[in-house]
């Protein structure tokens, strides 16, 4: 694939198939007999459910390349026709005509994913379209890795859309698939890592993936701006050379939703960051956050943030104003660090003094 081109196909796996579009039509102006700026800007139209373009550009792919290169062009104007059986034929027959051809076993499998026939056949295929080194193997390790997300097979997953990345660094949607399953293998370093990866290549696909993980980091980041920023004033009464990040009951109370793992990613990395910046605190085994947060919708304040161990309610952390040297609880926050209107707290009006604070380093 020429330079320009590997531009573009960059540019499909970020999943931004409009300007895709516009990088393989520039190459096409010097180059207009490329095959593979053709093709990909085909399927970059289809995906875009502009089939008419979609399959001009199918008709013209069709005239150049190998005759196995030609089926394949044929093949896919005949999937965006609507007529997906004929589709899978004939690419079925560009598999056993050049079975050492790996764009036909990729495609193959690829044509029996998108009609739902998600088996051994359609991973073969992709296996072994990997196996005759595809060019564009990134992709083919991409969809082996997503049909094992629905057998559960994480360590499957992993290995598969690393290899993806690998390939292909601006694999946006491998980056939001690795993320998901080392969240789910406790391995939230990795995760996180990857999911800032995926946001910087493209920030809307990761929203429509996982919003509440995207509004959250944006919390967590503002929590922890604040936090580095700020200095405590009129601080804790000590220094706890063998304090930890988090409290000793940090655990998720059970639960295994994404709201549960991403509250406890959110508060290590507040946590990690206010430590840093002299402003974690130890009190009765509890760990506090000194920050300015805007928990109301009121406009930032000084506050002690903790992390809710029990949870009740749906509350994850628990917010406190700091006023003339005293922390006064204010009320439970939820996993956006939002004040949770209407709900019943036991400890409403309690409060202890800063001095109370011993400050972890």
């Amino acid at each position: 694939m020429a330079e320009t081109a590997s531009v573009g196909f960059a540019i499909f796996l970020q999943c931004n198939k409009r300007e895709a579009i516009q990088e393989f039509s520039k190459h096409l102006e010097y180059y207009p007999n490329d095959y593979d700026s053709l093709l990909y800007r085909g399927i970059s139209h289809g995906i875009l459910q502009d089939e008419t373009s979609a399959i001009s550009d199918f008709t013209e792919a069709a005239k150049y390349g190998s005759q196995c290169q030609k089926m394949v062009a044929d093949a896919h104007r005949l999937l965006y026709e609507g007529k997906t059986e004929d589709a899978i034929s004939t690419i079925h027959q560009v598999t056993q005509r050049f079975p050492s051809d790996p764009i036909g076993w990729h495609f193959y499998g690829s044509f029996r994913r998108s009609s739902n026939i998600r088996d051994d056949a359609t991973i073969a295929a992709f296996e072994k379209a990997i196996e005759l080194k595809f060019p564009q193997a990134a992709l083919s390790h991409y969809y082996v890795g997503e049909m094992m997300v629905s057998e559960n097979n994480h360590y499957g997953v992993v290995e598969h859309m690393e290899e993806a990345v690998k390939l292909n660094p601006t694999f946006a949607l491998a980056y939001v698939q690795l993320w998901k399953v080392l969240t789910k293998l406790n391995r939230e370093e990795d995760a996180s890592r990857y999911f800032e990866k995926a946001l910087k290549l493209n920030k809307p696909l990761t929203q429509a993936h996982a919003p509440q993980a995207c509004q959250q980091l944006d919390t967590a980041k503002s929590a922890c701006a604040t936090a580095a920023a700020g200095g405590m004033k009129g601080g804790g009464g000590g220094n706890d050379s063998g304090g930890s990040d988090g409290d000793s009951s940090d655990g998720d109370g059970g639960g295994n939703d994404d709201k549960h793992r991403i509250a406890g990613k959110i508060w290590k990395k507040i946590a990690s960051i206010a430590k840093k910046a002299g402003q974690l605190y130890r009190k009765d085994n509890r760990t506090y956050v000194r920050t300015k947060l805007d928990i109301d919708g009121t406009g930032e304040k000084d506050i002690l943030i903790s992390k809710d161990t029990a949870k009740h309610g749906g509350a994850y952390f628990k917010a406190y104003s700091v006023t003339n040297r005293r922390a006064t609880f204010i009320g439970s926050l939820d996993e956006n660090m939002k004040l949770m209107q209407g709900k019943h707290e036991s400890q409403a009006g309690t409060s202890f003094l800063l001095k109370e604070l011993k400050q972890l380093s």
